[in-house]
C-alpha cells in the first residue's frame, strides 16, 4: 500500500492512498449477501442473543488460505 501527499491547484496537499496491492490478495465474496428483510425475519424467532457468538465468528473469518 502506497501512500502519497499530492500538490493540488490551490496549493493544498493531499492525502492519496493507493489500495491496489491490497485489492488484488483480497479474497472476493463468492456468495451475495442476504437482504436487510431477510435478516430481520431470523431475527423474529430468536429469544435470546449473547455476545459469545459474535466474538467466535469474528475469528472464523479467514483473510488468505494458512490463516488461523
Amino acid at each position: 500500500m502506497s501512500i502519497f501527499f499530492i500538490l493540488k491547484a490551490e496549493n493544498i496537499m493531499r492525502l492519496y492512498i493507493n489500495y491496489r496491492r491490497l485489492n488484488k490478495i483480497t479474497i472476493k465474496n463468492w456468495y451475495p449477501l442476504p437482504l436487510i428483510v431477510e435478516l430481520f425475519n431470523r431475527l423474529n424467532y430468536t429469544k435470546i442473543f449473547i455476545k459469545l457468538d459474535l466474538y467466535n465468528v469474528y475469528y472464523r473469518i479467514y483473510i488468505k488460505k494458512g490463516d488461523k
